[in-house]
């Protein structure tokens, strides 16, 4: 797409113009291409969408039925407890589990009851409120032995997200994360 209003570079600024404006013909040809894929996941979506929930059912009915073979069989998952069988990890792990404990409670007990292990088993914490700090005159701040760092400028490269943005992310969200490779 072509700008129909022609914009004043001011002087200095041309290479980097020239730069931002190929930036920008590269997002817009990504949207194009974008838009594009949607448009075909839209079209095979209806006439594929059918098949697609079949072979998730029969994905998820496949599932299923291998859990509960692996948990009618008990036996087989003592040593070793998992195995790698058609390329599927199979087998029985042991949970961590989770603490469930009233902290309160718990840290007056372990007073109490166990004072010689506190140090091992509880854990006070002082700390500053950063914001509230960050935000003292740069006297005071010095004072205390604070200071503020990295307060330089940064580059900044920025086009407001669309719904094109956002489909790549998911695509490129997709891509990484081999559970989805799993699902599908």
């Amino acid at each position: 797409m072509t700008e129909s209003k022609t914009v004043k570079i001011p002087a200095g600024y041309e290479e980097i113009a020239d730069k931002a404006q190929a930036y920008k013909a590269a997002k817009l040809a990504l949207g194009e291409r974008v838009k594009r894929i949607q448009d075909l996941r839209r079209k095979a979506g209806g006439r594929l969408k059918p098949g697609l929930l079949t072979r998730v059912a029969a994905a998820k009915a496949a599932r299923i039925e291998l859990q509960q073979a692996i948990e009618a069989a008990p036996g087989l998952w003592k040593k070793p407890r998992t195995r790698n069988l058609h390329g599927v990890k199979v087998g029985r792990r042991t949970l961590p589990g989770t603490l469930e404990i009233d902290e309160p409670t718990a840290v007056l007990a372990i007073r109490e009851l166990m004072p010689e292990r506190e140090k091992d088993l509880v854990s006070v914490k002082t700390s500053l409120v950063r914001a509230a700090v960050k935000k003292l005159e740069g006297a005071e701040l010095a004072a205390i032995g604070g200071r503020i760092e990295s307060l330089g400028d940064e580059t900044v490269i920025s086009i407001p997200k669309d719904d094109v943005d956002s489909l790549v992310d998911s695509l490129l969200e997709q891509l990484a994360d081999p559970e989805e490779e799993e699902a599908a």
